[in-house]
Protein backbone atom coordinates (compact mmCIF):
# COMPACT_ATOMS: atom_id res chain seq x y z
CA UNK A 1 0.00 0.00 0.00
CA UNK A 2 1.04 3.61 -0.54
CA UNK A 3 0.98 6.39 2.03
CA UNK A 4 1.52 10.07 1.40
CA UNK A 5 3.64 11.94 3.93
CA UNK A 6 4.60 15.47 3.04
CA UNK A 7 5.92 15.39 -0.52
CA UNK A 8 7.16 11.80 -0.46
CA UNK A 9 5.51 8.44 -1.14
CA UNK A 10 6.15 5.67 1.34
CA UNK A 11 5.75 2.07 0.23
CA UNK A 12 4.65 -0.36 2.94
CA UNK A 13 5.19 -4.02 2.04
CA UNK A 14 3.68 -6.85 4.05
CA UNK A 15 5.10 -10.26 3.23
CA UNK A 16 4.09 -13.75 4.34
CA UNK A 17 6.25 -16.87 4.13
CA UNK A 18 3.90 -19.83 3.91
CA UNK A 19 6.34 -22.73 3.57
CA UNK A 20 5.70 -25.79 5.72
CA UNK A 21 7.92 -25.94 8.82
CA UNK A 22 7.88 -28.63 11.46
CA UNK A 23 9.02 -26.07 14.05
CA UNK A 24 6.08 -23.72 13.47
CA UNK A 25 2.61 -24.85 14.56
CA UNK A 26 0.27 -25.92 13.05
CA UNK A 27 2.40 -28.62 11.45
CA UNK A 28 -0.46 -30.78 10.23
CA UNK A 29 -1.76 -30.62 6.66
CA UNK A 30 -5.44 -30.99 7.46
CA UNK A 31 -8.84 -29.33 7.31
CA UNK A 32 -7.75 -26.06 8.91
CA UNK A 33 -4.20 -25.47 7.72
CA UNK A 34 -4.18 -23.45 4.55
CA UNK A 35 -0.71 -22.58 3.31
CA UNK A 36 -2.14 -19.53 1.63
CA UNK A 37 -1.73 -15.79 1.78
CA UNK A 38 -2.69 -13.14 4.31
CA UNK A 39 -6.40 -13.67 4.94
CA UNK A 40 -6.79 -11.52 8.06
CA UNK A 41 -6.61 -7.76 8.51
CA UNK A 42 -3.24 -6.06 8.73
CA UNK A 43 -3.34 -2.88 10.81
CA UNK A 44 -1.06 0.11 10.66
CA UNK A 45 -1.21 2.24 13.78
CA UNK A 46 0.14 5.76 13.34
CA UNK A 47 1.08 7.47 16.60
CA UNK A 48 3.20 10.20 18.13
CA UNK A 49 6.68 9.28 19.37
CA UNK A 50 5.12 8.61 22.79
CA UNK A 51 2.19 6.20 22.98
CA UNK A 52 0.48 3.66 25.21
CA UNK A 53 0.29 -0.13 24.70
CA UNK A 54 -0.49 -3.35 26.56
CA UNK A 55 -3.31 -2.06 28.74
CA UNK A 56 -4.80 -4.90 30.80
CA UNK A 57 -7.18 -5.26 33.72
CA UNK A 58 -7.12 -7.61 36.69
CA UNK A 59 -9.97 -8.38 39.09
CA UNK A 60 -8.35 -10.08 42.11
CA UNK A 61 -11.76 -10.42 43.79
CA UNK A 62 -15.28 -10.17 42.38
CA UNK A 63 -18.65 -10.60 44.10
CA UNK A 64 -22.14 -9.18 43.63
CA UNK A 65 -21.34 -6.63 46.34
CA UNK A 66 -17.95 -5.37 45.12
CA UNK A 67 -15.19 -5.96 42.57
CA UNK A 68 -11.54 -5.13 43.08
CA UNK A 69 -9.97 -3.62 39.96
CA UNK A 70 -6.36 -3.06 39.03
CA UNK A 71 -5.05 -1.70 35.69
CA UNK A 72 -1.66 -2.13 34.11
CA UNK A 73 -0.42 -0.10 31.10
CA UNK A 74 2.86 0.44 29.27
CA UNK A 75 3.89 3.93 28.15
CA UNK A 76 6.51 4.04 25.38
CA UNK A 77 8.82 6.87 24.35
CA UNK A 78 10.51 6.41 20.96
CA UNK A 79 11.80 10.00 20.94
CA UNK A 80 15.28 11.45 21.67
CA UNK A 81 14.17 13.43 24.78
CA UNK A 82 12.83 12.46 28.20
CA UNK A 83 9.08 13.18 28.38
CA UNK A 84 6.93 13.93 31.40
CA UNK A 85 3.37 12.81 30.68
CA UNK A 86 0.21 11.80 32.54
CA UNK A 87 -1.43 8.40 32.13
CA UNK A 88 -5.18 8.51 32.72
CA UNK A 89 -7.48 5.48 32.90
CA UNK A 90 -11.23 6.11 32.93
CA UNK A 91 -13.74 3.31 33.52
CA UNK A 92 -17.23 3.84 32.07
CA UNK A 93 -20.40 1.80 32.54
CA UNK A 94 -22.55 0.62 29.62
CA UNK A 95 -24.40 3.96 29.56
CA UNK A 96 -21.23 6.04 29.42
CA UNK A 97 -21.31 7.00 33.11
CA UNK A 98 -17.89 7.48 34.71
CA UNK A 99 -17.24 4.81 37.37
CA UNK A 100 -13.55 5.41 38.13
CA UNK A 101 -10.85 7.84 37.00
CA UNK A 102 -7.17 7.20 37.73
CA UNK A 103 -4.30 9.52 36.92
CA UNK A 104 -0.55 8.85 37.25
CA UNK A 105 2.44 10.99 36.26
CA UNK A 106 4.89 9.06 34.07
CA UNK A 107 8.44 10.11 33.24
CA UNK A 108 9.90 8.18 30.29
CA UNK A 109 13.57 8.50 29.28
CA UNK A 110 14.45 8.42 25.54
CA UNK A 111 13.69 5.12 23.78
CA UNK A 112 12.39 3.48 26.95
CA UNK A 113 9.12 1.97 28.21
CA UNK A 114 7.55 2.44 31.63
CA UNK A 115 4.99 0.08 33.12
CA UNK A 116 2.31 1.80 35.20
CA UNK A 117 0.06 -0.11 37.62
CA UNK A 118 -2.98 1.72 38.96
CA UNK A 119 -5.15 0.36 41.78
CA UNK A 120 -8.75 1.39 41.17
CA UNK A 121 -9.86 -0.03 44.51
CA UNK A 122 -13.40 -1.39 44.82
CA UNK A 123 -16.29 -0.95 42.40
CA UNK A 124 -19.47 -1.25 44.48
CA UNK A 125 -22.38 -3.43 43.26
CA UNK A 126 -20.83 -4.20 39.85
CA UNK A 127 -23.00 -5.39 36.99
CA UNK A 128 -21.74 -8.92 36.39
CA UNK A 129 -21.00 -10.30 32.91
CA UNK A 130 -22.74 -13.59 32.04
CA UNK A 131 -24.42 -15.22 29.01
CA UNK A 132 -27.82 -14.00 30.27
CA UNK A 133 -26.52 -10.53 31.08
CA UNK A 134 -23.43 -9.70 28.96
CA UNK A 135 -22.77 -6.37 30.66
CA UNK A 136 -19.72 -4.49 29.39
CA UNK A 137 -17.83 -1.67 31.00
CA UNK A 138 -15.25 0.28 28.97
CA UNK A 139 -11.76 1.45 29.84
CA UNK A 140 -10.45 4.53 28.06
CA UNK A 141 -6.69 4.99 28.43
CA UNK A 142 -5.19 8.39 27.58
CA UNK A 143 -1.61 9.60 27.56
CA UNK A 144 -1.62 13.36 28.14
CA UNK A 145 0.96 16.07 27.65
CA UNK A 146 -0.41 18.69 30.03
CA UNK A 147 -4.06 18.64 28.96
CA UNK A 148 -3.41 17.64 25.34
CA UNK A 149 -4.02 13.95 24.50
CA UNK A 150 -0.99 12.31 22.88
CA UNK A 151 -2.60 8.87 22.52
CA UNK A 152 -5.89 7.13 23.40
CA UNK A 153 -6.96 3.47 23.56
CA UNK A 154 -10.21 1.73 24.49
CA UNK A 155 -10.66 -1.75 25.98
CA UNK A 156 -13.65 -3.81 27.17
CA UNK A 157 -14.01 -4.73 30.85
CA UNK A 158 -16.30 -7.37 32.33
CA UNK A 159 -16.71 -8.36 35.97
CA UNK A 160 -17.20 -12.11 36.46
CA UNK A 161 -15.72 -15.01 38.39
CA UNK A 162 -15.76 -18.68 37.53
CA UNK A 163 -14.39 -22.09 38.42
CA UNK A 164 -14.47 -25.66 37.16
CA UNK A 165 -15.39 -28.21 39.81
CA UNK A 166 -14.50 -31.86 39.01
CA UNK A 167 -17.69 -33.15 40.70
CA UNK A 168 -20.18 -30.36 40.20
CA UNK A 169 -19.27 -28.82 36.85
CA UNK A 170 -18.82 -25.20 35.84
CA UNK A 171 -19.71 -22.25 38.06
CA UNK A 172 -20.05 -18.67 36.83
CA UNK A 173 -20.61 -15.85 39.33
CA UNK A 174 -21.29 -18.46 42.02
CA UNK A 175 -24.02 -20.28 40.05
CA UNK A 176 -23.87 -23.64 38.28
CA UNK A 177 -24.02 -23.06 34.51
CA UNK A 178 -24.37 -25.84 31.95
CA UNK A 179 -21.83 -25.27 29.18
CA UNK A 180 -23.47 -25.90 25.80
CA UNK A 181 -20.75 -25.58 23.26
CA UNK A 182 -19.59 -25.91 19.70
CA UNK A 183 -16.35 -25.73 17.73
CA UNK A 184 -16.17 -23.13 14.98
CA UNK A 185 -13.92 -22.86 11.94
CA UNK A 186 -13.76 -19.59 10.04
CA UNK A 187 -14.10 -21.04 6.53
CA UNK A 188 -17.16 -20.06 4.48
CA UNK A 189 -18.34 -21.16 0.99
CA UNK A 190 -17.03 -18.96 -1.80
CA UNK A 191 -14.84 -16.97 0.59
CA UNK A 192 -12.47 -19.58 1.99
CA UNK A 193 -10.82 -18.12 5.07
CA UNK A 194 -10.87 -14.45 4.01
CA UNK A 195 -14.09 -13.52 5.79
CA UNK A 196 -15.33 -9.98 6.28
CA UNK A 197 -16.22 -8.97 9.86
CA UNK A 198 -19.92 -9.06 8.98
CA UNK A 199 -19.68 -12.82 8.33
CA UNK A 200 -17.72 -13.52 11.52
CA UNK A 201 -20.32 -11.62 13.54
CA UNK A 202 -23.30 -13.22 11.75
CA UNK A 203 -21.96 -16.69 12.57
CA UNK A 204 -21.55 -15.74 16.25
CA UNK A 205 -25.17 -14.53 16.26
CA UNK A 206 -26.37 -17.80 14.68
CA UNK A 207 -24.35 -19.85 17.21
CA UNK A 208 -25.87 -17.89 20.10
CA UNK A 209 -29.38 -18.17 18.65
CA UNK A 210 -29.17 -21.97 18.48
CA UNK A 211 -28.73 -22.13 22.26
CA UNK A 212 -24.94 -22.23 22.54
CA UNK A 213 -23.27 -20.30 25.40
CA UNK A 214 -19.68 -21.49 24.88
CA UNK A 215 -17.48 -22.02 21.81
CA UNK A 216 -13.99 -23.22 21.04
CA UNK A 217 -11.80 -21.38 18.54
CA UNK A 218 -10.94 -24.41 16.41
CA UNK A 219 -7.93 -24.49 16.32
CA UNK A 220 -6.21 -21.12 16.45
CA UNK A 221 -6.94 -17.57 17.63
CA UNK A 222 -9.85 -16.20 15.61
CA UNK A 223 -10.56 -12.75 14.23
CA UNK A 224 -10.95 -9.97 16.84
CA UNK A 225 -14.47 -9.42 15.49
CA UNK A 226 -15.50 -12.82 16.93
CA UNK A 227 -14.18 -11.86 20.37
CA UNK A 228 -16.00 -8.52 20.33
CA UNK A 229 -19.22 -10.27 19.25
CA UNK A 230 -18.80 -12.91 21.99
CA UNK A 231 -18.39 -10.20 24.65
CA UNK A 232 -21.59 -8.54 23.45
CA UNK A 233 -23.67 -11.70 22.92
CA UNK A 234 -22.63 -13.47 26.12
CA UNK A 235 -20.73 -16.33 24.46
CA UNK A 236 -18.00 -17.80 26.65
CA UNK A 237 -14.85 -18.71 24.71
CA UNK A 238 -12.15 -21.37 24.83
CA UNK A 239 -9.35 -19.79 22.78
CA UNK A 240 -6.46 -21.95 21.72
CA UNK A 241 -3.16 -22.17 19.87
CA UNK A 242 -2.68 -24.58 16.95
CA UNK A 243 -0.24 -26.81 18.89
CA UNK A 244 -0.62 -30.33 17.56
CA UNK A 245 0.74 -33.18 15.45
CA UNK A 246 4.42 -33.22 14.40
CA UNK A 247 7.04 -31.38 16.42
CA UNK A 248 10.36 -30.55 14.77
CA UNK A 249 13.31 -29.23 16.78
CA UNK A 250 11.62 -29.01 20.25
CA UNK A 251 13.43 -25.88 21.60
CA UNK A 252 12.65 -23.99 18.37
CA UNK A 253 9.06 -25.30 18.31
CA UNK A 254 8.53 -24.28 21.95
CA UNK A 255 10.01 -20.80 21.32
CA UNK A 256 7.49 -20.30 18.49
CA UNK A 257 4.62 -21.54 20.70
CA UNK A 258 5.59 -19.10 23.46
CA UNK A 259 5.64 -16.17 21.01
CA UNK A 260 2.17 -17.19 19.84
CA UNK A 261 0.98 -17.39 23.48
CA UNK A 262 2.28 -13.85 24.09
CA UNK A 263 0.43 -12.61 21.02
CA UNK A 264 -2.87 -14.41 21.72
CA UNK A 265 -3.14 -13.44 25.38
CA UNK A 266 -1.75 -9.97 24.72
CA UNK A 267 -4.49 -9.40 22.16
CA UNK A 268 -7.47 -11.03 23.87
CA UNK A 269 -6.93 -11.05 27.63
CA UNK A 270 -9.26 -8.04 28.15
CA UNK A 271 -12.26 -9.82 26.62
CA UNK A 272 -14.51 -11.04 29.44
CA UNK A 273 -15.81 -13.77 27.10
CA UNK A 274 -12.52 -15.72 27.29
CA UNK A 275 -12.57 -18.24 30.14
CA UNK A 276 -10.10 -20.86 28.87
CA UNK A 277 -6.71 -20.62 27.17
CA UNK A 278 -6.28 -23.94 25.39
CA UNK A 279 -4.14 -26.11 23.12
CA UNK A 280 -5.44 -27.58 19.89
CA UNK A 281 -5.01 -31.26 20.51
CA UNK A 282 -2.95 -34.28 19.64
CA UNK A 283 0.77 -33.70 20.10
CA UNK A 284 2.56 -36.37 18.07
CA UNK A 285 5.88 -36.67 19.85
CA UNK A 286 7.51 -38.89 22.45
CA UNK A 287 5.94 -38.47 25.89
CA UNK A 288 8.88 -36.50 27.37
CA UNK A 289 8.82 -34.03 24.42
CA UNK A 290 5.01 -33.71 24.50
CA UNK A 291 5.09 -33.05 28.26
CA UNK A 292 7.82 -30.45 27.81
CA UNK A 293 5.81 -28.58 25.15
CA UNK A 294 2.56 -28.63 27.17
CA UNK A 295 4.33 -27.62 30.41
CA UNK A 296 6.13 -24.70 28.74
CA UNK A 297 2.97 -23.34 27.13
CA UNK A 298 0.76 -23.85 30.22
CA UNK A 299 3.45 -22.17 32.33
CA UNK A 300 3.51 -19.16 30.00
CA UNK A 301 -0.31 -18.94 30.06
CA UNK A 302 -0.30 -18.78 33.88
CA UNK A 303 2.46 -16.18 33.85
CA UNK A 304 0.62 -13.94 31.34
CA UNK A 305 -2.83 -14.36 32.91
CA UNK A 306 -2.54 -15.32 36.57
Amino acid sequence: GYMKTGDADNVLTVKVDNLFRDTLPPTVKTDYTFYGGIYRDVWLRISELAYVVGVCWFTPTVSEQAAELSLRSRAVNKGPQTVNLTLVNEVFDAHGGLVKSLSSPVRIPPRETREVTQEAGMVANPELWSPDHPYLYRIRTSLLDGLAPVDTLENPLGFRWFKFDAQRGFFLNGKRVQLQGTNWHQVYPGMGNALPNSRHVKDMEIIRAMGVNFWRTSHYPHDPATMEASDRLGLMVWEELPINKEIGNPPEYIANCLTMADEMIGRDRNHPCVIVWGLAGEVLASLPVAKKVIAAVAGRYRELDP
